[in-house]
């Protein structure tokens, strides 16, 4: 922001504290009619306090030092790691008298001293289905405490679109709480396979639910990136 911008936005500023400080306005009202919090009006009046219309310009957020590693600690750091052979987390439990660098800092001051290669941004990999209504996962979510009592939540969720659909069911889950929902599930979309996890529910009375439907059944030792969450990102 230029320095004349900077004048243009305090003069708002102290137009705005005016119908207070003039006009005796009351602060609801002022703040109502700008669309601006009483934080932030108080916060603009203790400044104008203290500093005058000084205190309404805007300054840099840009810190006032920048606290880096001084050379003769990095030169420690090398030596312990060349000479001793020491790991990230000895050498700063070892330098932390002289300076406070954590095992991080160590590692970036080796990597930057082209002791340890330099780290690649890791790209994860997404699980997707080909096409929708492919794959749906389903869930089983823990019960969660109500007015009405203890409930439970059965999620499926397409791995393709991310459209997610969700009932609640009671406390003592059962086989056919799931697929009493996935029933009416079918009815209006219908998946190729389902994807779950090892919970009793989804043990040989599902598998026979499924075959009978042709639907496949994978079931694995966790649900990836758990189905609440996708559903909850949908």
């Amino acid at each position: 922001m230029s320095l004349l911008e900077k004048w243009e936005t305090a003069e708002k500023t102290l137009r705005v504290l005016r119908e207070l400080i003039v006009d005796r306005d009351p602060v609801s009202k002022i703040c109502e009619r700008h669309s601006i919090s009483r934080m932030t009006f108080y916060r603009w009046l203790e400044a104008y306090r203290q500093a005058g219309f000084e205190g309404l310009l805007e300054k840099s957020t840009r810190p006032k030092q920048v606290h880096g590693t001084p050379k003769g600690i990095e030169a420690i750091v090398q030596e312990l790691y060349t000479r001793m052979g020491m790991g990230c987390k000895n050498i700063s439990q070892t330098v932390r008298p002289l300076f406070r660098i954590s095992h991080m800092g160590v590692s970036r001051v080796l990597r930057r001293l082209g002791h340890l290669p330099s780290q690649e941004k890791k790209r994860w990999k997404s699980f997707r289905a080909p096409h929708k209504n492919h794959t749906w996962q389903v869930d089983l979510l823990r019960p969660f405490g109500t007015r009405i009592g203890e409930i439970c939540l059965v999620v499926a969720l397409d791995d393709y679109s991310r459209f997610s659909m969700s009932r609640i069911v009671p406390r003592m889950r059962r086989t056919d709480h799931v697929t009493a929902f996935l029933d009416q599930c079918i009815e209006r979309y219908g998946p190729e396979a389902v994807l779950t996890d090892r919970c009793s529910q989804f043990k040989r009375m599902f598998d026979k639910w499924c075959r009978k439907r042709k639907i496949k059944h994978a079931a694995i030792a966790a649900v990836p990136r758990h189905a609440a969450r996708l559903s909850a990102c949908s």
